[in-house]
């Protein structure tokens, strides 16, 4: 009998020492969570809508062209909207990710 208690205590010990040390508070993950990355963000004035290329023009007279087919948003942009563009900080050319109307 003095066996059993002994081996029941020691068996108990082991699941207290397992439990306490399990981590309770494990970081949860999210698919729909991006990749934290470093973004710039440039706003334009949409001047004009054709064919469902949107074109803008910055305040210092830069321009851009996209299509919302491309960045897989359903947003509506009519002209005259502003918007911001949010590019790839080392691809700031080809690495516009977002289109956010302002």
């Amino acid at each position: 009998m003095a066996k059993r208690l002994i081996l029941l205590s020691m068996l108990s010990a082991v699941l207290f020492v397992l439990i306490s040390s399990f981590d309770f508070d494990a970081k949860k993950t999210n698919a729909n969570v991006e990749e934290k990355k470093d973004y710039v963000s440039f706003e334009y004035k949409i001047t004009k809508v054709e064919e469902g290329t949107y074109y803008g023009k910055s305040a210092d007279g830069l321009g851009i062209s996209f299509t919302l087919d491309d960045l897989d948003q359903n947003i509506i942009i009519k002209k005259e909207d502003t918007v911001v563009c949010y590019f790839e900080k080392d691809n700031m050319r080809d690495g516009l990710v977002r289109v956010e109307k302002k």
